[in-house]
């Protein structure tokens, strides 16, 4: 095109390649902190809606709000470090972001409402800070994510393991996925004291040092029982309780029975499955040979 600004050359990330190079549908960048990974997914992005026509990027975030003071000024301020600013037209109105040459488009959705998201379809989805978008509008793009014959169409989640419990960890045990972890080490752009002060996590808050350090799932204090071990059958107690947790979707129904003896807590998980309606549960209770005259606190 005459009188076309050319793009900027700049560093970029091992990140980057990972995103370019993948053929998977579902990729994960799961990492710690200032680890590169927002920044060389929305680098990435960018050269993808110049190379791409009609292309369609849909965004979702926590809240619009959070968003404004990282993820978008990043998006803003990567377009003029790679010099695209003559070519894109920018709406912060609504926070759409458009190639004025190729007609590619970034939408920036807050993921506050389900709401929001029914009928929203693009070639690529992208959940920041994956780990606090609920699981039903990661569902709901998942369903409208289409198969281009020029283009491999890909849901992209980027997040901090905070939450070993969160749905996002489930998804690394899907087949068509990749799964890439960064830690600070993999940026080099980080000055001596960020690192030092990252380091110093290890002695004095090791769960702090596993998440945000070395980008894994890190206990939750209080949460876990530590100091139990396996044994080959329920005994025969003088009390028995019954806990139950509804579940379909996002988590399974649980039932587990506990018993009390000689101070010790005997736990054994009889339900453990999603899918099950309030018949299917009512059905498996009274198959485990649960009368109405055991109690179950629900």
């Amino acid at each position: 095109m005459k009188n076309q600004i050319k793009l900027k050359e700049v560093q970029v990330l091992k990140q980057f390649y990972q995103l370019e190079n993948s053929k998977k549908r579902y990729i994960l960048f799961r990492g710690g902190t200032r680890s590169g990974k927002t920044i060389s997914i929305i680098q990435n992005l960018l050269c993808k809606m110049d190379r791409y026509n009609n292309l369609t990027i849909v965004i979702g975030v926590e809240t619009l709000q959070q968003s404004k003071a990282s993820l978008i000024n990043y998006i803003e301020d990567w377009i003029y470090n790679l010099r695209m600013f003559n070519r894109f037209k920018i709406n912060k109105s609504d926070w759409t972001f458009e190639n004025i040459n190729t007609k590619s488009l970034i939408r920036i959705i807050p993921a506050d409402k389900d709401s929001k998201w029914y009928g929203v379809s693009a070639d690529i989805f992208w959940f920041n800070e994956a780990q606090h978008i609920n699981y039903n509008i990661f569902e709901q793009a998942q369903m409208r994510l289409p198969d281009r014959k020029d283009f491999s169409n890909q849901m992209i989640l980027d997040f901090n393991p905070t939450n070993p419990y969160s749905w996002v960890r489930d998804l690394e045990k899907k087949n068509d996925i990749d799964v890439f972890i960064s830690t600070y080490k993999d940026n080099p752009f980080l000055g001596n004291k960020q690192i030092d002060e990252y380091e110093t996590w290890k002695d004095t808050n090791y769960n702090k040092w596993l998440v945000f350090g070395c980008g894994e799932y890190g206990d939750v204090r209080g949460a876990i029982y530590t100091n139990w071990s396996l044994c080959n059958e329920f005994p025969n107690t003088d009390k028995v309780w019954y806990g139950l947790d509804f579940g379909f979707t996002n988590d399974p129904t649980t039932l587990i029975k506990l018993g009390l003896q000689n101070g010790e807590l005997f736990v054994d998980e009889l339900i453990y499955e999603r899918g099950l309606t309030n018949s299917d549960i009512a059905e498996y209770i009274r198959s485990l040979g649960i009368t109405n005259r055991d109690e179950i606190i629900a």
